[in-house]
Formats: structure tokens, sequence, C-alpha cells
């Protein structure tokens, strides 16, 4: 077994045992994060090494997301240091503290970093009513749900909010300088009643028509339709299974390639090929799948019907009267 194949093994062993408890609950989807974890986690080593601190940034924090481990994430607390992203690597920190009381050494660096940068950025905690997500600047700063949430930013003038299930609150404007500390609260917007409960009814008549319209709230719907997180969940699932294929076809390239062969040149560049093929489908369902959380979070998942329905009586010569009934749904 080559040496390459053996780093990729024992690099997904890692991730894999330090994430496997917080992923439990994702059933069948653990090894597919895992797996493409491990590939972002070694792709940040390979632009740390390189001194691209604010791309390994931004790899080792999506290793996190995929597959929550206190390596991944004390490695992201680093490389935002390192790129001088203090804020970040102080929001990091806090996370570090919280989410590994117990652990001695992701306590020891969250603790020098705070004592270090703490001084230099502003700290916003906000409280809401209800379960929310923070807003900063138009953009969600997290995409986990809670009543209570403690960030950090840079100082400037910001305009933090509260996004909840029935839509964003109000934006409350703060000037922060080094060092202060904003607490602000949000409470859940309340959402819009669209039409009456009671129908619009017509006394009936002998040779009249009656329409009567009964709308639940279908027009003026928000929201996006399920189908588009659909579609996109399933091509974030797609695109995943693609690169992890394609990352053991570039370490079975990596296996059977010879310097010393007739072809080594073209196989070399094939190997080159198939390497960056990876690295593409991996950015693609990085950005499928981020753009189907996101989408999550505003689909409309409860839809309503409306109907609208007419009566109709008209007189016969024969005596007695004619009913027509017409709906439409």
């Amino acid at each position: 077994m080559s040496k390459q194949r053996l780093t990729n093994m024992a690099l997904i062993g890692i991730v894999a045992a330090t994430c496997l408890p917080a992923n439990q609950a994702l059933g069948d989807d653990v090894p597919k994060n895992v797996a493409a974890a491990a590939s972002s986690y070694q792709q940040a080593q390979a632009a740390e090494l390189n001194e691209e601190p604010k791309r390994a940034a931004e790899l080792y924090e999506l290793a996190d997301r995929l597959a929550p481990s206190a390596q991944a994430l004390r490695s992201a607390m680093r490389t935002r240091r390192a790129a001088r992203h203090y804020a970040a690597a102080v929001t990091h920190a806090s996370q570090l503290i919280q989410r590994y009381p117990d652990d001695t050494q992701s306590r020891a660096m969250a603790e020098s970093v705070l004592d270090e940068l703490r001084s230099k950025v502003v700290e916003v905690s906000i409280q809401c009513e209800e379960t929310c997500r923070p807003v900063v600047d138009g953009r969600l700063s997290s995409l986990e749900g809670d009543a209570q949430h403690s960030f950090f930013l840079n100082p400037g003038s910001h305009r933090v909010a509260a996004a909840f299930e029935t839509g964003t609150s109000d934006a409350q404007e703060i000037d922060g300088k080094a060092g202060q500390t904003f607490s602000e609260s949000f409470s859940a917007p309340v959402a819009s009643r669209v039409a009456s409960t009671e129908p619009e009814t017509t006394t009936l008549r002998y040779g009249s028509t009656s329409r009567t319209s009964v709308d639940t709230g279908s027009q003026g719907r928000e929201g996006v339709h399920p189908w588009v997180f659909s579609v996109l969940l399933v091509a974030a699932t797609g695109l995943a299974s693609a690169a992890i294929w394609s990352h053991l076809d570039v370490l079975d390239a990596h296996d059977g390639y010879d310097r010393s062969a007739a072809d080594a040149a073209s196989r070399y560049e094939d190997g080159q090929d198939r390497e960056r093929r990876t690295k593409i489908l991996v950015g693609a369902a990085s950005g499928v799948a981020g753009a189907a959380l996101i989408t999550g979070i505003f689909t409309r998942w409860k839809t309503r019907e409306t109907s609208d329905a007419s009566v109709a009586f008209a007189p016969q010569l024969q005596g007695g009267a004619h009913m027509t009934y017409r709906t439409a749904w």
C-alpha cells in the first residue's frame, strides 16, 4: 500500500474518531460527511503550507461544519489569527471553550487567543424570545438556531438582527469600539393574516347565481417552494458522492504511476487532471450544500389550498329549478 494512501486513510481515521460522536444523529450521512471533512482538512493543510491562511481557515471551518471536531476548530482559530481576522479567531476561541470544556489543550489555546485579542474586537450578545439565528449586516452569521447567541465583530458600524421562522426582526445599529460589549434583545415578527377565516357568501334566490370564494391564504405566501430545497439536496448529495469517487480514483492512479514507464509523462498529466476534477467537485458540492442549507431555512414547508366555488339556480319549464355547482382547485 502506498505512502499517499496510508496518509489519507490515517487522516480520515483521525477525523472520524473525533467527529463521529457529534454526528450520530445524521445516520447514513456520517461516512460521507467524515470523508468530505477529511478532504477539506487535507486541502486546508496544503493551503497553510503554501502560506494562504485565509483559504486554510475557510477550509478548516468547512471541515468543522461537515464533521465537528476540536482539531478542525483549533486549526480554524489558529489560521484566522494568522490572517489577522481577529473577530473570527476570538469567535472560534469562544466556541472551543463552549463545545469542549473538558479538552485541556483546546481550552489552553482558546484562552491564550482570548487574552491576546479580546480587547481588539467588539463582543455582541443577543437574546431572543424563541429560537433564532443572528444576522449581521444583512447576512446570516450562524446556521445554528438558539435563543441566545454570542459572537465578535471588528470595530465599526454594524447592523444586527435576528432571523425567526416568521421572518427577520428589525435591525439594531451598533457602532462598536475595540473592547466594547453590546447586548441586544429581539422579538419574532408577527405573521400577517392574508385573508379572513370566514368565507364570503351571497344569499341564494330563485333564478339567481351565487358565487362563494374561499381563500385560505395561498396568496401572498412567502418562502421558497420545497422542491427547490429537494433539488439542491439531491444535487449536493450527487456531487459529494462524485467527489469521493474522484478522490479514490486519484489514489488509484497514484498507485499505478511509474516514473520509469514510457508513458510516465502522459500518466502524470492524467493524474493532474483527475486531481483538478476532484477539487472542482469538492468545491461544487460544498457550494450546493451551502445553498441547500440556506434554502432550507427559508423554505415554505406548509402549503394551503384555495377553492373558488359557484352555485347557480335556474327555473325549469316543467316546474321546479335546476342547480349547477362549479368549483376549481
